[in-house]
């Protein structure tokens, strides 16, 4: 792919490193740092959290995707990353419980939250991320027992903390999906066994 990327961690549980499926070869070409991080007793769910980021701005994904050949990340003019939404009384969030659940996490930090991100578009930035997973871990939230559900932070929840404190727009620009379009940056390589039902995950 022809990216903006320069770091990778990769969060594992104790995998050896040559089964992994990495071309080690190319990211040492392309001059990419590859960190492997042990989850410990972690869920998967809190990855984005617990990752150890030394740049500024990163994004997240699992094994169940891949980058588009070319990838462009949008930024205003002073800097901001370009960050896509729905809002949260749309029937692009109704129909779906895992967008609920995002919401009413989110509303636990700001009650006027009212916009759903994919954890897949979001670019975090590394201090507000930490800021935001150190709250998430005092407020002891209890996983849901719906598996088809965020059980872990998600950037909708990032987004409500930090509109909370006043952050969103000196840090964003946000743009609605309906309106301007959508171009994913990830294609989905794989598909995860899943018991959810039909279009349940969104």
């Amino acid at each position: 792919s022809d990216h903006p990327f320069r770091e990778i961690v990769v969060l594992t549980s104790k995998p050896p490193a040559n089964e992994l499926q990495v071309d080690w070869d190319k990211l040492y070409f392309k001059e990419i740092s590859v960190t492997l991080v042990d989850r410990e007793m972690s869920h998967d769910s809190m990855d984005w959290c617990m990752a150890p980021m030394a740049s500024k701005w990163f994004m997240y994904t699992n094994t169940y995707f891949r980058l588009r050949n070319t990838i462009d990340i949008m930024v205003t003019d002073d800097g901001r990353p370009l960050i896509p939404f729905v809002h949260s009384d749309s029937k692009d969030c109704d129909d779906f419980p895992a967008c609920v659940t995002s919401i009413y996490r989110a509303k636990s930090f700001d009650p006027d939250a009212d916009k759903h991100i994919q954890d897949f578009d979001m670019i975090f930035q590394r201090e507000l991320r930490d800021d935001f997973c150190r709250t998430w871990s005092w407020q002891n939230f209890v996983p849901p027992g719906d598996p088809c559900v965020p059980q872990g932070p998600t950037a909708s929840s990032y987004l409500g903390f930090i509109g909370a404190t006043r952050r969103v727009r000196k840090t964003y620009k946000l743009y609605e999906k309906s309106i301007y379009g959508y171009r994913s940056l990830f294609l989905r390589a794989s598909t995860p066994y899943s018991s959810c039902e039909g279009g349940r995950r969104l």
